[in-house]
């Protein structure tokens, strides 16, 4: 985690100029110039001394080689991620993404995961069901980045200064549409006296399900995702809005009907759309971010998940 551990609190002040300077040259790459001493000096709130001696300490352990050329400023000539690492404290790299139960969400898990390795990089996934959930982790830093939907990391922006949107991806990137799930065949629509399942961490699903159901006189009751199904057969509920990458899963068939929403006017492309959200308070994650994943890469490889071109990793 991007979190100060103990040993880290108790290091100099140039092992902690030396650790921030490793995070800035993680996002960068060879043929970038740096900053100046002044600059990171500034930055830094340190000594220009202090700047220099965590420079001469990242070359002299192979992490970076650094060329001055004159008033066109210095520039990184070779750099070694993995050495690099070492020296930024983060530990391992934590995200957080929706429970994998869809070919889209394994693919963007695979993908990210290929990535991060790549780069040498110690990583791995959370898998939380509910965007207030995931959102949650990632203020409190237990997580350092998290995949929602675009129309619900919009939501939390607005209600929390401190977050971010480190990357986008493009329409139907998340879910490919969504369904309305009945519990008799009968339903064709939503009618007065309907019992309708909505999880409250979700807003998205919240939101979606008000709208489908304006105009009529309906109970909602709260139910975690992961129980809208087993809820309608149980009679607890009589419908849901659902996943429609999920449609076919053998419990529904033959003993739920459904029919797809149409998402004209309901903002398809931010619902369907995934994001990388980040905290704005931990140092260098959202540069470590755009520098490590490649969105049309991203993009590819959760193609190739969804049409079983290759085995989902995550």
């Amino acid at each position: 985690m991007f979190l100060l551990n103990l040993e880290f609190k108790m290091m100099s002040k140039n092992g902690i100029v030396t650790t921030k300077l490793a995070r800035e040259f993680m996002t960068m790459k060879k043929g970038d110039r740096i900053d100046t001493v002044s600059s990171y000096a500034k930055k830094f709130e340190s000594a220009r001394g202090t700047v220099q001696n965590g420079l001469k300490l990242l070359e002299e352990e192979n992490c970076v080689k650094l060329l001055k050329r004159g008033h066109l400023g210095t520039f990184i000539t070779y750099i070694d991620y993995e050495k690099l690492w070492k020296f930024t404290n983060w530990g391992a790299l934590v995200g957080v993404s929706p429970l994998p139960y869809t070919r889209r969400h394994e693919g963007i898990a695979t993908a990210i995961y290929y990535q991060m390795e790549e780069r040498h990089i110690p990583f791995n996934f959370a898998y939380m069901q509910g965007a207030g959930n995931r959102i949650r982790g990632l203020l409190n830093q237990r997580y350092d980045f998290a995949i929602l939907s675009k129309k619900s990391a919009m939501k939390y922006l607005k209600e929390y200064g401190n977050l971010k949107i480190a990357m986008e991806f493009k329409p139907y990137s998340y879910i490919s549409g969504y369904v309305f799930l009945f519990s008799e065949a009968i339903y064709g629509e939503i009618v007065d006296g309907m019992k309708l399942g909505i999880d409250t961490n979700s807003p998205d699903h919240v939101e979606l399900t008000e709208k489908i159901a304006e105009g009529k006189t309906v109970e909602y009751i709260n139910v975690p995702y992961s129980r809208m199904i087993p809820s309608i057969l149980e009679g607890l509920i009589d419908g849901a809005v659902y996943n429609k990458d999920t449609i076919n899963k053998p419990e529904i068939r033959g003993a739920i009907s459904y029919k797809e929403i149409d998402l004209k006017g309901h903002d398809a492309g931010e619902k369907t759309r995934a994001v990388i959200l980040v905290n704005k308070e931990a140092f260098g994650v959202e540069n470590l971010i755009k520098q490590l994943i490649d969105s049309d890469e991203v993009e590819r490889i959760q193609e190739e998940v969804i049409y079983e071109k290759i085995i989902p990793t995550y």
